[in-house]
């Protein structure tokens, strides 16, 4: 292009600007602690709250540090269930699962398709001082381990194909969320020959998350 430029009677002159957004400054005011009692979720550089079951999750390239409504409502119904084998289908940063084995639950085991999720799960879970089975696997390919109950922040196309993954061993409760307002109904529907029915919902526009009781 410039010797092109330069055979023209044409003078180019080009220039450089330099972004000065201080990106550390800005990720550290959006990744804020959040609390769901007796849950508290802080990235790393924030303190701990004394009496609080402390969930330290470095924001980094998989899904799910608490700030996404989809996330909080998980586990603002996760807090209520009552401790057992748990199944995190879909875990991203691995949140959720670490959460459910501060609350006791136990065994948990995470499984997702991205090898950045499963890294960065396996990570936080060392950094938590929990015991995760962090497992790559693909819903609607690889068989999936039975659990009493199971949380799954995925996407409503992948909700039917969940539901036939869970045919042989349902979990008691599941908590299902990724959805918008419009999509909660059908992607409840799909559980319901596994005698999964909507017991609560939890909107925040435009997000819906549910939770299904046998």
């Amino acid at each position: 292009m410039a010797v092109a430029l330069r055979a023209e009677p044409v003078r180019a002159q080009t220039t450089v600007g330099v972004d000065s957004t201080d990106w550390q400054a800005t990720m550290r005011d959006f990744h804020r602690p959040i609390a769901v009692a007796p849950l508290y979720l802080r990235p790393p550089w924030e303190p701990e709250r004394e009496g609080a079951l402390d969930v330290v999750i470095d924001p980094g390239m998989a899904f799910g540090t608490g700030q996404h409504p989809t996330t909080r409502a998980c586990l603002e119904f996760l807090v209520t269930r009552p401790a057992g084998s748990l199944l995190d289908a879909g875990c991203g940063s691995g949140v959720l699962a670490i959460a459910a084995c501060k609350l006791g639950h136990d065994p948990v085991i995470a499984i997702d398709d991205d090898p950045e999720s499963i890294t960065s799960t396996a990570a936080n879970a060392v950094v938590n001082d929990v015991a995760v089975d962090v497992r790559a696997a693909r819903i609607g390919v690889d068989a999936l381990p039975a659990s009493r109950g199971m949380v799954a922040n995925l996407t409503a196309t992948v909700m039917p194909l969940l539901a036939d993954a869970l045919t042989g061993s349902p979990p008691e409760w599941m908590i299902i969320s990724g959805l918008r307002h419009f999509e909660a109904e059908n992607a409840a529907a799909a559980f319901g020959p596994l005698g999964l029915t909507e017991q609560a919902r939890r909107e925040v526009d435009p997000w819906a998350t549910l939770l299904l009781q046998r």
